[in-house]
């Protein structure tokens, strides 16, 4: 058997700035928020590029997360 594991395309939480610092209350916050995050531009490209792959490969079974951007 084998496993592939795919990332989702660029969301705008990938290029937000996540160099500050922040309290914790908002850090967790903030990653609740982060599912809920779309894919830019660049990342509809990203994900429209490997689209077609796991039918090519032959697989058979797909899973996805539930985040939004995670979604067909």
């Amino acid at each position: 058997m084998r496993v592939y594991l795919v990332r989702h395309g660029q969301s705008t939480e990938n290029v937000a700035d996540l160099l500050q610092r922040m309290e914790r209350d908002a850090f967790r916050s903030y990653l609740e928020d982060s599912r809920h995050a779309t894919l830019t531009p660049l990342g509809l490209e990203q994900a429209r590029a490997v689209a077609l792959r796991p039918q090519a490969q032959g697989l058979t079974d797909l899973y996805a997360r539930p985040f939004l951007r995670a979604r067909p």
